[in-house]
């Protein structure tokens, strides 16, 4: 029944990429933080640069990388 309606072998009509450019890959992990007083801590202990940011309609959201034990960890707070 899958068959019937999904096509795994062609190309899609509507891709990630058409919205975002080209995947990269920038770090080995993101985290995804709820807590401001977490997100602060975060900036404030780690030595972090700013990675990227998410363009939304109520204000921009920077995503953060920082390296732990040799390898670089992204992460932002989620509105």
């Amino acid at each position: 029944m899958l068959n019937d309606f999904y096509d795994a072998e062609s190309e899609p009509i509507v891709n990630f990429e058409a919205f975002y450019g080209p995947k990269r890959n920038m770090v080995e992990k993101c985290l995804v933080i709820f807590s401001k007083v977490i997100y602060d801590s975060m900036v404030q202990q780690f030595e972090c640069t700013l990675l990227a940011e998410i363009y939304v309609c109520n204000g921009n959201i920077p995503i953060w990388e920082f390296e732990y034990n040799r390898k670089k960890v992204a992460f932002y707070c989620s509105h």
